[in-house]
């Protein structure tokens, strides 16, 4: 899908600085930090300042086209443009940062719904997990 298009789907102005952003982003397999990200913008041509990679990639983690991890990296989320209630789950190698996301039930995973319950405060809504573990090429 062009990058335009799932732009437009998520009511967001298409400039072309989110364009190239959000282009960047969603070439790359691994989580990228807001620094990375724009240092290979630049590395590209691209003139960006990294207030705006900032401000987008915060954008983009709202509507849930990125995932954005504790330590600020983000990686696009595959299923971003598809409609489910489903829960979104990210499993990332800390090592290399490949990450994979799948759809899941919390009504139907016995583990899932382990944890909610375990929670101490109660979620109305789970929109997304991230899991960080190692890969197996690495």
């Amino acid at each position: 899908m062009e990058i335009s298009t799932i732009l437009r789907q998520n009511n967001l102005k298409v400039t072309p600085k989110r364009k190239v952003i959000f282009e960047e982003l969603h070439l790359c397999e691994q989580a990228l930090s807001p620094r990375e990200l724009y240092e290979k913008l630049l590395d590209r041509g691209q003139q960006v300042d990294l207030v705006s990679v900032y401000r987008n990639l915060d954008k983009f983690a709202q509507i849930g086209l990125v995932h954005k991890f504790q330590d600020g990296r983000c990686v696009v989320s595959s299923l971003a443009s598809k409609n489910s209630n489903s829960l979104r789950v990210l499993v990332k190698c800390f090592l290399c940062g490949q990450s994979h996301e799948t759809l899941a039930s919390p009504t139907e995973d016995k583990s899932l719904e382990m944890v909610l319950q375990s929670y101490s405060q109660p979620v109305k809504e789970l929109r997304s997990v991230v899991l960080e573990g190692r890969c197996e090429k690495c």
